[in-house]
């Protein structure tokens, strides 16, 4: 492979072996089992190293962005829920979603928020 990791893998394991040194009779360490299976199974450990290292189309990297984090809300809810019954009912769900959404960005209490438009004064 030829990555900086690889080398910082075998130096960590090394490492750990030269800390935790196996015994001469009896049963070896948990921590001494451990390095020697990474040992033995490199190649599996480190199987997704290259795709993990360069930008690929096919790992989409999760960005917890405002906007994202805006749609989780009715996606959760279609979860639990099974969905909504009707579009209008999914409409009105966005419209006081976001208008709450827009109170809480703007550092309005969401209790006001919903007073206020109870009472008709958006």
């Amino acid at each position: 492979m030829g990555f900086g990791l690889e080398a910082e893998f075998d130096r960590l394991v090394a490492e750990g072996l030269r800390e935790n040194t196996p015994p001469l009779y009896g049963k070896a360490t948990p921590a001494v089992n451990l390095l020697e299976q990474l040992e033995a199974y490199k190649p599996r450990c480190l199987r997704f190293l290259p795709i993990c290292q360069s930008p690929s189309p096919i790992v989409k990297v999760y960005e917890n962005n405002e906007a994202e984090g805006d749609l989780r809300m009715p996606k959760v809810k279609g979860k639990i829920s099974g969905n909504f019954r009707t579009t209008e009912g999914g409409d009105q769900h966005c419209r006081l979603r976001g208008y709450l959404v827009t109170c809480r960005k703007q550092g309005i209490a969401i209790l006001d928020c919903c007073q206020s438009l109870i009472n008709g004064r958006l």
